[in-house]
This record gives structure tokens, sequence and C-alpha cells, in this order.
């Protein structure tokens, strides 16, 4: 029982990390433009997505083995332990040199940089590659992405699956998961906090951009995306008003019930909101001229 209870608490922990490093490799993908080693860190991405697959799959097969399947559970004997932990220590090695690479200014490219070479067309393009990797403007645009893409990633999964899921079962379970999870002590503070920082960055990018010189386009989507920011922020004004008459509302089926309708007509016009805000930073992010 003992062995079933272990192997279930590996594969569950090599299953977060395999979704954990997909993420990375997602967000990880934005950014290879502006690294320091495009080509390593596009092998990174690679590398990273690749090892979040692997460790899916052994995630599942040593989830497999905990419900009692002998096979999966002899496969999960002997070798295959030591080549796990060859396969994380080396994998990991692999994957933070070829992150270090990508992340590391060399002195070639501080030499071009600087000017120091006789490559004109070549120098010309390093040169607007390496002022856009560190123009203030670039650091906001990617911060305003980060956040907005875990923002409007929970939003769209609460906006699509979530709450049409609590539709069907009722506003009495919506109310106790509230409770617990929107209302409580964390949440409280997380998804008002990542909206509010999410906003912000996405208002200094677009003055930023304004006083830069910088394609019409880029202008156009920087200001939408601080539109769309600030519109999904003042779309709250309406959905946590709804959600805050869950706390006090008990058991009152029709009260919850016009709270949960409420709450999901609002987070529907905000979901949209910060999924376009999102699309809005990323296409500006490609826009972006030195």
């Amino acid at each position: 029982m003992n062995g079933s209870t272990g192997l279930a608490r590996q594969g569950h922990r090599l299953l977060q990390v395999g979704a954990g490093l997909l993420l990375f490799s997602a967000l990880e993908g934005f950014a290879i433009p502006y690294l320091a080693a495009p080509n390593l860190a596009l092998s990174a991405h690679k590398l990273s997505a690749l090892q979040g697959v692997l460790f899916l799959a052994l995630g599942r097969q040593r989830d497999d083995a905990s419900r009692g399947r002998h096979r999966a559970r002899e496969r999960l004997a002997g070798d295959a332990d030591q080549s796990l932990g060859i396969f994380v220590c080396h994998g990991s090695d692999f994957l933070l040199a070829h992150l270090l690479g990508a992340t590391h200014r060399s002195r070639e490219v501080k030499m071009i940089s600087a000017g120091r070479t006789k490559e004109g067309p070549l120098l010309a393009r390093l040169q607007r590659r390496q002022q856009r990797m560190i123009s203030p403007l670039t650091r906001l645009v990617t911060g305003a992405i980060l956040i907005d893409g875990v923002l409007a990633g929970a939003s769209l999964d609460r906006t699509l699956i979530q709450l049409p899921a609590f539709r069907q079962v009722g506003p009495l379970p919506w109310a106790a998961f509230s409770r617990k999870a929107d209302l409580g002590d964390r949440a409280f503070l997380w998804y008002p906090s990542l909206a509010m920082i999410g906003t912000g960055l996405s208002l200094a990018a677009a003055l930023k951009g304004r006083g830069e010189t910088s394609s019409r386009s880029s202008s156009a989507w920087l200001g939408a995306a601080a539109a769309f920011s600030a519109a999904g922020l003042l779309a709250t004004t309406g959905a946590a008003p709804n959600m805050l008459r869950v706390r006090h509302a008990g058991d009152d089926a029709a009260v919850l019930k016009r709270s949960l309708e409420g709450f999901q007509f609002w987070q529907r016009i905000r979901g949209s909101l910060q999924g376009l805000a999102f699309v809005a930073n990323v296409l500006s992010l490609l826009a972006i001229r030195p």
C-alpha cells in the first residue's frame, strides 16, 4: 500500500514538472528573437518541450503502476528508476547550459554592438536586435505578455470550462467552491494583483511607445493592448459584486443563482477582453522596431 502511495506521489510530481516545462517552453518561445543567442534559445525551447512530454509520459506510467497494474509496476522496477535519475540530471544540465548560452552576451556580441567589426549589413542587423533586446519598451511589453498570459489563460479556463459546468450542477456547488477559491485569502489577492500589474505594464508600454520611434503598427497594438487591459479591469467592477454576494448568501438558492448568472455574464466580457489584451501585446512585441 505504501509502495502504491509512493508511486502515486511520484507520478503526480512528474506530471506537475512536465506541465511546468511545457508552460516554460511556450513562454520562452516569445523571447527567442530578443536573446543574445537565438539559436541556443530555440534549442532550449525544443529541449524543454521534449522534456515536458517525457515527464508527462513517466508520470502517467507511475500513476498506472500506483493503481495496481502489475505490468506497469514491473516496468518501473530496477533499471527504470536509474534511467529516470540519469534522464533528470542530464536533461536538466543540457537545458540549463542552453539557457545560459542563450542569455549570455559573449565578447563577440559586445564588440559588434560597440561597432568594432567591419560586417556592414550583419552589423546593422545585430545592432538593431541588440537595441531591441535591451529596450525598456521591450521589457515592459514582455512583462505584460507574461502577466496577461497567465491571467488570460486562467480567465478563459473559467469562462469556457468551469462556469458552464457549474451551471449544470447548480449554484450551491459553485458557491461552496467560490468561498474556498475566489473568496479565499490567496485568490482574493492573486487575481486582482495580476489584473492591476498587467494593466499597469500595458499602460506604461503604450506611454513609452509614444515617446519612442516606432512603427505605426506597434503603436496601434500597444494602444489596443492598454485599452483591452483597462477595459478588462473595469469589467471586474461588474463581476466582483456578484462574487462578493456569495460570501453572506448562505444556501439561498435564488440569490446564488442570480449571482452565478451575473458573474458568468461579466466573466465572459472580462475573459474576452483579457484574451484580446494578451494577443495585442504579443502582436505589439512582434511589430516593435528600434
